[in-house]
C-alpha cells in the first residue's frame, strides 16, 4: 500500500494497521501486563509485552489484533467507509492464518506450548506454516499474470517464507 498505492488506500491501510496493534494494546491493558515497547519495522508495528505472560494470556494478547480489525469491519460495514471496512475484514483475516509470524501462527504456538515441548511446537508450527504459504506463494504467481498483475500477495509469502526459513521466528 506504501509502495504502490494511492494516498487514500496508505491512509486506510495505516488506520487499519494502528487500530489492529490497538487491539493488542487494550489485550495488555485488559490483562494487566503493561506494554514493554512498540516498535516500527518495514514490515509493520510490533508490540512487545513483559515476557513473563502466560501462554493463555499471550494467545489472548495475539488474538485481540484480528478480533479488533473483524470488529470494525462489521461495524464500518453498514456506513460509508466500505472500502474501510473490506481492508480491515482483510488484515484481520489475513493475520488468523497459522503462519508463523503472523497473529494466527502465534495463536497456535502458543496453544501447543500449554501441552507439547517447545522442540515439538517449532516442528509443528514450522509444518503448518509452510502447508499455508506453498498454496499463497502459487496464488501470488499465479497473480503475476493476470490482465491485472497484482505482485502484493507473491512479496509478501516470499517475506513469510524467508523469515520462517531464515529463522525469524522465536520460541
Amino acid at each position: 500500500a506504501f509502495v504502490f498505492g494511492n494516498a487514500a488506500i496508505t491512509a486506510g491501510t495505516l488506520g487499519c494497521i494502528l487500530w489492529h496493534e490497538t487491539g493488542h494494546l487494550l489485550a495488555l491493558l485488559l490483562l494487566h501486563v503493561p506494554p514493554q515497547a512498540l516498535k516500527m519495522t518495514v514490515f509493520g508495528l510490533e508490540l512487545a509485552a513483559d515476557p513473563r505472560t502466560s501462554h493463555r494470556e499471550d494467545a489472548l494478547v495475539s488474538l485481540a489484533g484480528p478480533a479488533a480489525n473483524l470488529l470494525a469491519s462489521a461495524l464500518l460495514f453498514f456506513t460509508p467507509w466500505k472500502s474501510a471496512a473490506k481492508l480491515n475484514l482483510l488484515l484481520g483475516s489475513f493475520h488468523l492464518l497459522p503462519i508463523d509470524p503472523l497473529d494466527g501462527g502465534q495463536i497456535l504456538q502458543h496453544l501447543l506450548s500449554l501441552r507439547l515441548q517447545q522442540k515439538s511446537v517449532r516442528r509443528i508450527c514450522t509444518a503448518v506454516s509452510l502447508c499455508f504459504l506453498f498454496p499463497m506463494v502459487t496464488a501470488g504467481f499465479w497473480l503475476l499474470f493476470q490482465r491485472t498483475p497484482n505482485i502484493t500477495l507473491f512479496l509478501l509469502c516470499l517475506y513469510l517464507l524467508f523469515y520462517l526459513v531464515f529463522g525469524g521466528a522465536k520460541t
